[in-house]
């Protein structure tokens, strides 16, 4: 990530994008009114190719602000952090994971990040513009969901988990404000999973405290309240509240005390969910008991099996696609309005004034700085079109190996229900084996001492009770031998089982390792790159001030 440099202190026309000293209350182009610099932010640029317009949402941690990419045809969403906070180092840390995380995964149904900046003390990340409302706003709205919808909105944000966790990333803070219902295709909920703020990465280093508690309280799993390091079944028993509040309106353990909260997840069993919602499905009702298991090992292990087990009962609700790629969006065509718009104003004020008028060397210096910032302008055009081949080759190679490893992790969690499934079928086997043995052996002896008191009486005939007697036998025999056979066959699976996940396992960490190799393979050009963008910025930044700064100083000399 790299640390830009960025001055801030002109104001924005708000129709044509230019500007102005904070003296000029009108802009000289089209005399649109520039607005009060309230907020200082508005109107600035940031990572070289971000303007700011507007806000549209505030929180504790920050506020959030649309933006537009000045070379591509793209709305953003940039993510500033308070000052304080962007000077701690532990939410910084937060932030940059959040945006390594989004990044990497690059699934549809989470929101994507596009850049991380840092200037002047503030930590901003550059996300997409999503447009809708979170699922605890509609919820707020509505109060409870219809089936249909809460199996979509379950079926999309397993999606998305899977994708995490296919890359062993643990989202924690699974709950209802981190599920966005973006409105997409004619429809209005299409799951856009939010903030990986405080991710846990298996195998990599932690960002909170050992032993720390971190979640929401009503959607967090009984593990996490006793500091026990999260796993992929963590967010697969939060999600479970999400749902379950989703269909009832209020989440399993809901009270205004949070010691009441606390000892329900970890203590009481929540209330069926179909004796408050009879429409439920019996098998969304078992599939959500299941999620809300106290015991992690007994729950679906992560969001595979648990799609694996929507798929399998005909619950699971996916209807959209991706939407296309954003990387290599159409271009803007800014070099055309900065020449059209600031020649045609300096031509304009020069026209029939005497060649040494007190503002020719004003135009002078206007034309030549307009001049020198488009061509700054075609430059950063040039290194934004090369950062984007860079990042839409590093995104496509990702995507790629993100779907094979999503292939594999889907057939190791398949592997590990089949192989819970087959040890049950093993153990019944096992027994009616010996069941089947003992009832062979009575037969025999039976048929035997049946034959041998008819052989002294009637030696050349059998009666019908020993012929069927006979019959039975054989049968049972039959059935002993077919149950064998099928035990050998679970036995020779089961002993071959653990080669089978060694080896899944060892592709899925190859792969895993695969994706931080395209990472790197990059990461020096494109900061190369950015590096020059940030320097082009700088610059262009200061002749966009000269030139409104001598279009101020005409428009004094001449009113």
């Amino acid at each position: 990530m790299m640390v830009r440099s960025v001055r801030w202190k002109m104001k924005l026309c708000p129709a044509c994008g230019n500007l102005f000293p904070d003296d000029v209350t009108a802009c000289l182009i089209d005399g649109t009114p520039l607005a009060e610099p309230t907020d200082p932010l508005l109107g600035k640029l940031v990572g070289g190719c971000y303007r700011i317009s507007h806000q549209i949402a505030s929180g504790g941690m920050g506020n959030v602000y649309s933006a537009r990419h000045e070379y591509l045809n793209r709305e953003v969403a940039v993510k500033i952090l308070k000052p304080l906070l962007g000077m701690d180092e532990e939410y910084r840390q937060r932030v940059i994971r959040e945006a390594r995380i989004c990044a990497t995964v690059d699934h549809v149904h989470i929101v994507k990040a596009f850049d991380l900046i840092m200037a002047e003390g503030l930590v901003c990340l550059v996300m997409e513009m999503l447009k809708g409302e979170t699922l605890k706003a509609r919820l707020g709205r509505v109060g409870t969901l219809d089936v249909t919808s809460v199996l979509r909105m379950m079926s999309m944000t397993a999606e998305a988990l899977a994708s995490a966790h296919s890359l062993d990333i643990v989202h924690r803070d699974i709950k209802p404000s981190n599920i966005f219902l973006a409105r997409y295709m004619g429809a209005d909920d299409f799951v856009k999973l939010l903030d990986f703020g405080i991710a846990f990465a298996i195998r990599e280093g932690r960002l909170t405290r050992q032993g720390a508690v971190v979640g929401t309280p009503p959607y967090m799993s009984p593990e996490l309240f006793r500091g026990r390091e999260p796993t992929k079944a963590s967010d697969v028993y939060s999600l479970a509240c999400v749902c379950y509040q989703a269909l009832t309106g209020r989440s399993p353990f809901h009270s205004s005390e949070l010691a009441e909260i606390v000892t329900g997840h970890l203590e009481r069993v929540p209330l069926p969910v179909r004796e408050a919602r009879p429409d439920v499905p019996e098998a969304l009702e078992a599939i959500l008991e299941r999620m809300l298991l106290k015991d992690p090992e007994k729950r679906y292990q992560d969001a595979f099996a648990l799609l694996n087990a929507l798929k399998s009962s005909g619950l699971y609700n996916q209807e959209y696609e991706e939407r296309p790629s954003l990387t290599g969006a159409e271009e803007a065509t800014e070099e055309i309005t900065l020449r059209s718009e600031w020649g045609q104003y300096f031509d304009a004020v020069s026209a029939g004034q005497p060649e040494d008028g007190p503002h020719l060397e004003s135009v002078r210096a206007g034309l030549m700085a307009v001049n020198e910032l488009v061509c700054v302008e075609d430059r950063k055009r040039e290194v934004v079109r090369k950062l984007e081949q860079i990042e839409g080759k590093r995104r496509s190679t990702q995507r790629n190996i993100a779907n094979a490893l999503r292939t594999l992790h889907s057939d190791l969690s398949r592997l590990r229900e089949d192989h819970e499934l087959e040890h049950m079928e093993y153990l019944t086997a096992g027994s009616r084996r010996e069941f089947l043995a003992q009832e062979v052996l009575r037969m025999e002896v039976d048929l035997f001492s049946h034959l041998s008191e008819r052989m002294c009486e009637e030696p050349r005939e059998l009666t019908t009770q020993a012929l069927q007697a006979l019959v039975q036998a054989g049968d049972t025999a039959r059935s002993y031998l077919a149950s064998a056979e099928r035990t050998g066959e679970i036995k020779a699976r089961r002993a071959a089982y653990p080669k089978t996940v060694r080896d899944t396992k060892f592709q899925i960490e190859r792969l895993q390792g695969r994706i931080k190799e395209v990472e790197q393979e990059s990461a020096e050009e494109y900061e190369r790159l950015r590096a020059t963008l940030d320097a082009l910025s700088a610059e262009g930044e200061r002749l966009r001030a000269e030139v409104a700064l001598a279009a101020s100083e005409i428009a004094g000399q001449t009113t």
